[in-house]
């Protein structure tokens, strides 16, 4: 074998992260309130909404971290109103589903939830984001 006898060590196994799942574009964004929103705006005036979200330093889905992370339940109740609100209106609906349970949970003033969902919300920034290419690129080959 190559082991000396009595000398076999055991080695702990690598720490793997933990699996996640990848979600479709359909799946964060409501593919006909988005190609609704599309339609009716410039390309460039609908990135201009997408800025105002998630563009540091003042984008409202930042600003919303920014109170979860320091724990201000008014600022938490404010900005996940205001996130909720505009993710509704670009059919970003993973965002508004997490932002509209963040308002409610602020407002009972459950920090220990709040803490939980703030993990969900930065996970869903991030495949939100990702996914908005994707579905510009499906509502064009719809719309064509």
């Amino acid at each position: 074998c190559g082991v000396l006898e009595g000398s076999m060590e055991t080695v702990p196994a690598a720490l793997e992260e933990p699996i996640r799942t990848v979600r479709m574009p359909q799946q964060l964004i409501d593919m006909q309130i988005h190609a609704e929103m599309l339609s009716m705006m410039p390309g460039e005036m609908f990135g201009q909404l997408l800025d105002m979200l998630f563009k540091a330093p003042d984008g409202t889905a930042l600003v919303l971290q920014k109170a979860l992370e320091d724990e201000d339940l008014e600022a938490i109740v404010y900005q996940g109103h205001r996130l909720k609100g505009s993710c509704m209106l670009l059919g970003l609906r993973a965002l508004t589903a997490v932002s509209g349970d963040i308002e409610k949970f602020g407002q009972a003033g459950d920090i220990k939830t709040l803490r939980e969902l703030k993990e969900v919300l930065a996970v869903d920034i991030v495949d939100t984001v990702a996914a908005l290419p994707a579905m510009a690129k499906l509502v064009e080959e719809v719309s064509v």
